[in-house]
């Protein structure tokens, strides 16, 4: 047998860009590990070789230096083996140039079992994911310790009454202990990683010494292949745990102060002339009302957006191009922290400001570090939409966002955030034109400042870790909803970003153009062609017959009709109106039955109007909402929702407000507030069914559901299925986080829709 021997360590491809001292390293790993000049061992080096050839592109810079460490981490097992195997068996051949090998087959067989399991560890190690890998590169689908439990059974047992001292009883011991580790003990399952791996390669030695000599024991078969089963299932672990951190690789980046723990400052929303909220978004020159420059307003600082000063000018210059300016006055310092800045009153360009919300300090709250990378890790499992969960913070819209993105790509957020061990984590979001912006945060999170540690529950994003770090990375690098812009503060502030837009979100989230699309059911256009059935023709032209015996009924009729266009008027001022609702109000202003049976049928012909809830009767207006969101779906995007202010006729409806941002709760809706699009039902719908959409609430919580009048509880309405005398009921609890919303609520009670 003959065998080729191993290029130089230093000959390969590269290795002259590599550090003297790590190639120098790597050069006595590979001495060491082929002292005993068997194939197992060769094959050991050939591990350190290979993770030191894929630094040759890359030279010494970071991931150079990643591939060498990994060569590093692995050489202390290397060394072990190789010397082990000198002990063990001495050469039975001689290679090419007088190299002495052993090919004896179980060492064999035993080294084809370690460089699988020195390999596989490499490739999960950090860094070994690419940057970009679809999730199932670097995350299994369960997090929870592997099911051990009845891993060792029957003749493999151990039997005898030394299992502290014996290698296989404490591996079985370990084992058990493994598993009954609960899911989120990351500690727990790193120490006994590691100590299950050392004890599987002692009781490795054993019994190969053992064979060699001829004294093989009771069960060593079985356990054998039972070793090399736990090998696969230990690199698994080990992967998961690696995995845990995330795969995004960045450079040095500098830690992002932690923002300041506020809330947005609600205005009296019947005081019209209450201020707004201004940021410099330059510096820029601040003028008098003969525009002469009194002073300048820096960028970054705040200020306060006066309303309702247009009508005083009196200077002929500044009235003729007030619309081109705000007036502006110093913020209250208490209000502004670090942004404030004693400015003078007067007008500054719109331009050169950015809209924000005027801030109040949070109080109770404090960040809570959770550095620990295996105790509190940063992906316990990968990514799902449970794992978003708004609690304090009016930012419905980003968390609705981020809904949508793991709904469609789980592995989005793991590829976008980095655990760095050291206390910090590394986020990527997008900016202007879909520019990657990096941010470095503190791994912290905003808790409620109790004594006991128990009740120091989440007071803002809640939910998985990521979720937490996340939001706060959003707020670290100026984000705000309201536009792409990123803010030019002095100062972050979580009070910035309450209340925006989804599509905006989700462009910063994904770096994507997406599209905010307006919902017009036709509502607005329903007087106008209501009108043209209200002249009845047949009506008018009996009326031009002087001696017809119904002329007088006739006019009375005219009469009553002319009235119907500004009665309509008001009946659409209601936020949920159905052709019900128009044929009891013709009925009460006194029209025919005749003619109000005449008029429904031409609404319900051109389909104006919705029909009674549940009915599966919509206006066209609406159908052409589902064919839009269904088309978007089935083409993968990512979508979110939004309901407007007013979801009640009167105050009476409402039956409690929302904890992030006082939104109002009506039968299970909030508002004003941003939802998820996750899905539409029936597929392959006809004409005539009920149509819904599935909605999924960033609360985690609180939904709709519907009965109808023969039924005690909820039913189902995502199958199609009509149902007479529908009522909405609302669903407090965590199954109502997900609800199917019929199509006539979307119509009446939504604003607009994101996709992506």
């Amino acid at each position: 047998m003959t065998s080729t021997p191993m290029p130089r360590l230093d000959s390969a491809p590269g290795a002259e860009r590599r550090p003297a001292a790590a190639r120098g390293a790597a050069q006595a790993q590979a001495r060491a590990a082929t002292a005993g000049g068997t194939l197992a061992d060769q094959r050991r080096a050939a591990v350190a070789q290979r993770a030191l050839a894929a630094t040759a592109n890359q030279g010494p810079g970071m991931g150079g230096r990643r591939h060498l460490a990994e060569a590093v981490r692995l050489s202390p097992r290397m060394l072990a083996q190789g010397a082990r195997g000198q002990a063990r068996a001495g050469p039975t051949l001689q290679a090419h140039a007088g190299v002495p090998v052993n090919d004896d087959a179980g060492l064999e067989a035993e080294a084809d079992a370690m460089g699988r399991r020195a390999l596989a560890r490499a490739a999960a190690a950090p860094g070994a994911a690419p940057r970009h890998a679809p999730i199932q590169a670097f995350m299994t689908v369960q997090r929870a310790p592997v099911a051990l439990a009845h891993f060792v059974t029957g003749a493999a047992r151990y039997t005898g009454y030394l299992s502290w001292l014996d290698s296989w009883g404490k591996l079985e011991n370990a084992i058990g202990r493994y598993a009954a580790l609960s899911e989120d003990n990351h500690e727990g399952r790193a120490a006994l990683l590691a100590s299950m791996t050392a004890l599987s390669m002692t009781w490795t030695d054993g019994y190969t010494h053992r064979r060699n000599t001829g004294k093989a024991e009771a069960g060593d078969a079985v356990r054998k292949a039972l070793v090399d089963r736990l090998d696969t299932l230990l690199t698994q672990e080990e992967g998961e745990l690696n995995a845990s951190a995330g795969a995004l690789r960045t450079g040095p980046l500098p830690v992002s102060p932690e923002p300041r723990l506020s809330k947005e400052k609600q205005a009296d929303a019947n005081d019209k002339s209450a201020p707004g909220g201004g940021m410099f978004r330059v510096d820029t020159a601040i003028h008098d009302q003969d525009l002469k420059v009194v002073g300048t307003g820096h960028q970054g600082r705040v200020c306060r957006i006066l309303h309702g000063w247009q009508a005083a000018v009196a200077n002929v210059a500044l009235a003729a191009s007030k619309s081109d300016y705000y007036k502006v006055e110093a913020e209250e310092e208490e209000l502004a922290g670090k942004n404030f800045e004693a400015i003078h009153t007067g007008f500054a360009v719109k331009a050169n400001l950015i809209e924000v919300n005027r801030l109040r300090a949070a109080p109770g709250l404090k960040y809570l570090h959770r550095h620990s990378a295996l105790a509190h890790p940063l992906f316990p499992h990968p990514p799902v939409i449970g794992d978003i969960v708004q609690v304090g913070l009016g930012d419905c819209y980003l968390l609705a966002a981020m809904i949508s993105v793991v709904h469609a790509d789980p592995a989005h957020f793991v590829n976008h955030m980095r655990d760095n061990k050291d206390g910090t984590v590394s986020v990527k979001l997008y900016g202007d034109a879909g520019q990657p912006v990096l941010v470095r945060v503190h791994k912290s999170v905003v808790v409620h400042d109790r004594k006991a540690e128990k009740d120091q529950t989440d007071a803002f994003a809640s939910g998985a870790m990521w979720v937490k770090i996340y939001e706060k990375a959003y707020v670290a690098a100026g984000f705000h909803g309201g536009g792409a812009e990123t803010l030019p503060s002095a100062e972050q502030s979580y009070g910035m970003t309450e209340g925006g837009h989804g599509h905006i979100a989700q462009a910063h989230i994904t770096g994507a153009a997406a599209a905010d699309h307006r919902i017009q059911t036709g509502r607005e256009q329903i007087p106008g062609e209501l009108n043209k059935h209200l002249k009845m023709p047949e009506l008018t032209a009996r009326l031009q017959i002087a001696d017809h015996p119904q002329r007088l009924e006739d006019m009375t009729q005219f009469g009553y009709l002319n009235q119907i266009p500004g009665k309509l008027e008001d009946l659409l001022q209601k936020t949920f109106v159905t052709t019900a609702d128009v044929r009891a109000m013709l009925s009460k202003e006194g029209v025919k039955a005749a003619y109000v049976d005449t008029i429904i049928a031409a609404v319900q012909e051109e389909k104006l109007l919705t029909g009674p809830l549940g009915a599966g009767q919509y206006s066209k207006g609406e159908l052409d909402l589902f064919e839009s969101v269904k088309g978007l779906l089935d083409a993968g995007k990512k979508m979110t929702i939004g309901t407007r202010k007013d979801i009640f006729d009167s105050p009476e409806e409402v039956t409690g407000k929302g904890g992030s941002a006082g939104e109002s709760m009506v039968k299970g809706l909030v508002g004003p507030h941003a939802y998820a699009i996750l899905d539409y039902a029936p597929k392959g719908h006809v004409a005539g069914q009920a149509l819904s959409l599935k909605l999924r609430n960033p609360w985690s919580s609180y939904g709709r559901k519907y009965k109808h009048a023969h039924a005690a509880g909820p039913v189902r309405n995502d199958l199609g299925t009509t149902f007479e005398g529908a009522e909405r009921i609302e669903d407090k609890g965590a199954s109502g986080a997900e609800s199917w919303f019929d199509l006539a609520d979307i119509g009446a009670y939504f604003t607009s829709y994101s996709s992506m």
